[in-house]
């Protein structure tokens, strides 16, 4: 057989349209996740687990923080995912302090949903240019626990405390974005250029 009339056999013809319809299966599967809008992400300093998941309890005026956490002149909001038992009240006022050396920004975050891990994204000032700090929750009442996980693939650099007192191989979610949103599709250059 030659090589031109090789790829026209029946057999040939069936696997091509089999991966053919299987592409556009999962194009048309995926589109929605491809699409989807999402947070611009400047830092990841914390990471939540795959398959585990950890909490750091923090009590009343009680101070936990990650650090280092890398302040970006982008970034705008700091995010962490915290539980807060389920109940009537309404859950405590958090103080959210980003620090870093010649920087200070603090904001109260009040609303947010109680029984469930929740992220709450607090507004952080801009750093004059990048810089390593450290990222503080303080409850002003009740008790929050931090959520993160200790899956050995997901520690990172950053390390937790609780009032200065190293909380060990525990890696709590926080992330810090940008202003807007964007898809993943929209990311495909900034993804091909790194």
């Amino acid at each position: 057989m030659t090589q031109d009339t090789r790829w026209r056999t029946p057999r040939a013809v069936g696997l091509a349209a089999f991966v053919a319809v299987l592409v556009v299966g999962a194009l048309i599967s995926w589109r929605p996740w491809l699409t989807a809008e999402r947070p611009q992400i400047t830092a990841t300093p914390g990471l939540a687990g795959l398959f585990s998941r950890v909490t750091v309890p923090v009590s009343a005026h009680r101070t936990a923080c990650v650090a280092p956490v890398p302040f970006d002149p982008a970034s705008r909001r700091a995010q962490l995912l915290v539980l807060v038992p389920a109940g009537t009240k309404p859950p405590p006022p958090l103080r959210v302090e980003a620090t870093a050396p010649g920087y200070r920004s603090s904001a109260i975050v009040r609303r947010y949903a109680r029984g469930v891990d929740t992220v709450i994204s607090a507004p952080i000032a801009p750093t004059p240019r990048a810089v390593m700090g450290r990222l503080c929750v303080t409850p002003e009442r009740g008790r929050v626990q931090l959520v993160g996980t200790n899956e050995p693939r997901s520690l990172t650099a950053a390390q937790a405390t609780v009032d200065g007192k190293p909380v060990p191989g525990v890696s709590v979610a926080v992330t810090l974005t940008r202003p807007g949103t964007t898809t993943f599709t929209g990311e495909l250059g900034t993804v091909a250029d790194r």
